[in-house]
């Protein structure tokens, strides 16, 4: 049967984690600089109180190796994808409103996010929950529609993100990512 945008569980399946209550999420501002890096690469932007970091994605070999689907990919297929988002995120920071200003797949190394779905009349309709190890954001990709969601931290998370570029380099370099 045919998937709708939000069934996708993500790259190699997935795990469902418990919602608990819905909230609503905070406001998109972004607010430039006044946040230290981690040395991985360099800040661009801060989120919600969520520090954002381009990094080259060979700098998150480790990371990258923890995920299941990704587990496989290699050292030269890592540094085919140039830089990815690093993102560290407090608890109930929204880590991108996905309004089609960032379509992206999304990799989770550390805690859980909430993903809620922007209705037409601005209601938000939980979708999932993701917690380490788990991927998505492909759905959109594949399909080349702009998502309309918001990805919540349940608690501090660490994530990273692969722009379209990135991820459409990472389906031609490696098809058994594309098998998972």
């Amino acid at each position: 049967r045919a998937l709708r945008i939000g069934e996708a569980r993500g790259l190699g399946g997935g795990r469902r984690i418990d919602f608990g209550a819905v909230h609503a999420p905070l406001s998109s501002a972004i607010v430039a600089g006044g946040a230290h890096g981690t040395g991985k690469g360099t800040m661009t932007e801060v989120q919600q109180g969520s520090r954002v970091e381009k990094v080259p994605a060979i700098n998150l070999a480790g990371e990258f190796a923890r995920v299941p689907a990704l587990a496989s990919v290699s050292s030269d297929d890592l540094r085919s994808l140039g830089t990815v988002g690093w993102v560290h995120a407090a608890e109930g920071d929204d880590l991108c409103e996905l309004t089609g200003t960032r379509r992206a797949f999304w990799v989770i190394f550390e805690g859980q996010v909430r993903i809620l779905h922007r209705e037409e009349n601005g209601s938000l309709i939980p979708l999932d929950a993701m917690g380490a190890g788990d991927n998505f954001g492909e759905a959109p990709l594949l399909i080349g529609k702009d998502p309309k969601g918001v990805i919540t931290a349940l608690e501090p998370v660490t994530a990273a993100y692969l722009n379209e570029d990135a991820f459409w380099q990472l389906m031609f370099c490696c098809p058994e990512v594309r098998r998972a």
